[in-house]
């Protein structure tokens, strides 16, 4: 199979040409009828939430897609998707990656081994009906385990003025890791340096 290529030119601020960048040309991502499996790749001491997301083509076979959430990795298109009998295999060239599992009797898990960089973890995946949101424990809801409290400091040379907000864990909870300030996190946040 021939690969396609894209070509980008890259100008500088006078209009010449500072650069060419070659990449593969994207492919779209797969139509059919979905299914979603979801598992969790060890790596190293944390986990990373893996979703495949497989489509039934009109001629039998299958097209796919990868989600890393964890990394922020979306719909990366997979170059191969073999289902037959219980074996499953998946594989995408430009990452390195190929998954080669077995599907359960039932039909709702493959356990299989995630191969990556001459690497391999083990990974099962479980059919869902769609994709679990993740649970954000640095998005608190109220009422805090601690006192918030609303601190700015203004910077009237520098026509600034820093907002920020301080929280102070209540010693009758037990510890559990809430931090003790929260860094800003700019005008694009909820706190932080605000340039009038």
């Amino acid at each position: 199979m021939e690969a396609k290529w894209d070509a980008r030119l890259v100008f500088d601020k006078d209009g010449k040409i500072a650069g060419l960048n070659f990449a593969p040309t994207a492919k779209p991502k797969p139509q059919g009828v979905e299914e979603i499996w979801e598992g969790k790749l060890p790596a190293g001491a944390i986990e990373l939430r893996m979703v495949f997301h497989f489509f039934k083509q009109k001629d039998g076979g299958y097209a796919g897609t990868m989600d890393s959430p964890d990394q922020g990795a979306n719909d990366l298109v997979a170059d191969e998707v073999t289902i037959k009998d219980a074996a499953v295999r998946v594989r995408w060239i430009r990452l390195g990656v190929v998954f080669e599992g077995k599907l359960s009797k039932d039909g709702q898990e493959i356990s299989g081994e995630f191969k990556q960089a001459g690497q391999s973890f083990p990974l099962t995946l479980k059919k869902v009906k769609k994709v679990t949101e993740a649970k954000r424990p640095q998005t608190p809801k109220k009422p805090f385990p601690y006192d918030e409290v609303e601190v700015t400091y203004e910077n009237k040379k520098g026509d600034i003025l820093k907002g920020n907000e301080l929280g102070n864990e209540d010693d009758r909870q037990p510890r559990h890791g809430v931090p003790s300030t929260a860094p800003p996190v700019g005008a694009s946040g909820r706190h932080g340096a605000v340039a009038r």
